[in-house]
């Protein structure tokens, strides 16, 4: 495991209304511009009018997290990216995000990795993120292989 990944490691998200940080906004990778207006749909009346939801593109790699995420609303689209799919999510309740992750299941939208805006990783470019995050999936998929719950995983 990374320095990073060891700094920034996983929190337990609970269903209430504490706020994670930062402005509440979704920074969006690698979803398909039909997949991208799927989880507008899933977002509507789930979440406060103030969430900006933006959308990465392959220009967007090398910029830090926190200033990606002060995008405006919208921004990219219909524009496609070739990131691997992740949601990266600001300020919004645990209670909220706890039920965008069920409706994204229940949608069947693509397989994405979720990660939270954190003091730590927001100057970090996005691509250092998604270096990170892409390290901790692979080293889940091999915990859960070694287990004897793997099959399930």
């Amino acid at each position: 495991m990374s320095d990073g990944a060891k700094q920034a490691a996983f929190s337990t998200i609970h269903d209430d209304d504490t706020p994670l940080y930062g402005h509440p906004a979704l920074l969006v990778c690698g979803l398909s511009p039909d997949d991208q207006h799927r989880l507008l749909d899933l977002l509507a009346g789930l979440t406060e009018n103030s969430l900006r939801v933006i959308f990465i593109t392959l220009s967007d790699r090398d910029k830090p997290v926190g200033k990606l995420m002060t995008q405006k609303h919208l921004a990219n689209l219909g524009q496609t990216s070739q990131s691997p799919g992740v949601i990266i999510v600001a300020g919004l309740a645990h209670q909220t995000l706890f039920q965008i992750m069920q409706r994204y299941r229940r949608e069947a939208l693509p397989r994405v990795m979720w990660a939270t805006l954190t003091p730590y990783n927001e100057t970090w470019p996005l691509s250092q993120l998604l270096a990170e995050l892409t390290i901790e999936r692979e080293t889940l998929r091999r915990t859960s292989q070694s287990s004897p719950e793997g099959e399930r995983a």
